[in-house]
Formats: C-alpha cells, sequence, structure tokens
C-alpha cells in the first residue's frame, strides 16, 4: 500500500470519526421514547461505524471522502439492505423454544393457578408487580407510557405515585399509585430484561364474564 493510499484511509477514519461524535451527541438531546424508535437506526450505524473504523479499502475511502457524512450514508444503505422480511427465521426461533422448552427457569414466569382456584377473574398491576419482584416494567397504561426500575415498583407498591406519558417525556403527567395498580394487566410479555405489559382500568366483572370470558393475562 502506497502513502496516498494511506493518507486516503486515515482521512476516511478522521472523518467516520467525527460522524459518529455528532451522531452521538445528537442522541444525548433526544427523549427516551425517540430513542427506542430509532434502535435500528442506532444499531446500524454502530455497526457501520465499527467495520469502517476497522477496514476499508483506498478506492471505497476515495468514493466516500466525496460526502460529508459518509457514516450515515453507508449506515442508511445498510439498514435498507436488512429492511426485510424475518418471519421464517422468528418461525424457527419460536419452534425451537416451544419444541426445546427454552427459557423455563432462566426467564419469570407466571404462577399457575392452584387447584380449586377461579382463574378467570382479571390480575392487577398491583398483583403482577408482586409475583415479579426484582423486575424491570415498561407499561403501556390508559394515563400514558410508564417505565418502572425495580427501586421505582416498590415505591409505587408503596403509595407513591409515578408519572406516565403520551409518548413525549416533556408532557409527563403524575399518575396516583392506586389508579394505575388497581388496573386489570390485559398483555404482558418478557423480552430485554424488562416485562411489557398492556393495562387498563378494570372492568364491570359481570360484564367482562358476558363479553370476554377469555379476559385476563396472556402473554405476547
Amino acid at each position: 500500500m502506497d502513502q496516498n493510499e494511506k493518507q486516503l484511509e486515515k482521512k476516511l477514519r478522521d472523518r467516520i470519526e467525527a460522524n459518529y461524535r455528532s451522531y452521538i451527541q445528537q442522541l444525548q438531546s433526544r427523549p427516551a421514547p425517540d430513542l427506542i424508535e430509532q434502535a435500528a437506526e442506532i444499531a446500524s450505524v454502530k455497526l457501520v461505524y465499527d467495520e469502517l473504523m476497522d477496514c476499508c479499502s483506498a478506492g471505497d475511502a476515495e468514493y466516500l471522502l466525496r460526502f460529508e457524512n459518509p457514516l450515515r450514508l453507508v449506515s442508511d444503505q445498510w439498514l435498507a439492505e436488512q429492511n426485510v422480511s424475518h418471519s421464517d427465521e422468528l418461525g424457527h426461533a419460536l419452534w425451537n423454544i416451544t419444541d426445546k422448552g427454552l427459557g423455563e427457569g432462566e426467564y419469570a414466569m407466571l404462577k399457575p393457578a392452584q387447584d380449586g382456584q377461579e382463574t378467570a377473574g382479571p390480575v392487577t398491576v398491583r398483583e403482577f408487580l408482586e409475583q415479579h419482584p426484582g423486575s424491570c416494567f415498561d407499561m403501556m397504561t390508559p394515563g400514558g407510557f410508564v417505565c418502572l426500575t425495580p427501586e421505582k415498583a416498590a415505591l409505587l407498591l408503596s403509595g407513591q405515585s409515578v408519572k406516565g406519558h403520551p409518548g413525549e417525556i416533556e408532557y409527563a403527567m403524575e399518575i396516583p399509585a392506586e389508579e394505575l395498580l388497581n388496573q386489570e394487566v390485559l398483555n404482558a410479555g418478557f423480552c430485554d430484561r424488562s416485562w411489557h405489559i398492556l393495562s387498563d382500568d378494570v372492568h364491570d366483572m359481570e360484564q367482562q364474564t358476558t363479553d370476554s370470558p377469555d379476559q385476563g393475562v396472556r402473554l405476547c
């Protein structure tokens, strides 16, 4: 490799480094819901940054240096090429889980109903939190989105209100503990070390039995 090729590659690495630092700085000012929406993009930028800093030919460097932000150019193209259906792969993963019984003993599980107990009644948020101590919870409630660390969940159970927001954290509002704890858990799934919960106000039990006999917690 001649000196000119080395200089091109170094210049590209310097440009990529500057692009990456600028990108990270922009992310630091964005609210958490936006970061969640950008998860795929962030992963793409990080992957491309690592690869371009490690290896890139002089020919590629010469072309990419024509752009102010080559990191964004390559990461956008990489992300576009990943936009394909993964239904077959997911189906295979699900088959492995159910066929081999994966997850048992490693992930929190719902407690089975004891013999003779009725299971038709709803599980409240209070009951669910008490059944999963030390867990994180990402909740979608009628009052907005609520994120609970284990510490915040414990405070909620002790009667302290929490903040919920409609998707923009700057519009957060207080949700009283009793209002949230008495809601019904409609759907719960465990993913990325957190419980993801959909809750709603508890409806009249007689109407619930008539209209929605299968209402209650189900894992997604």
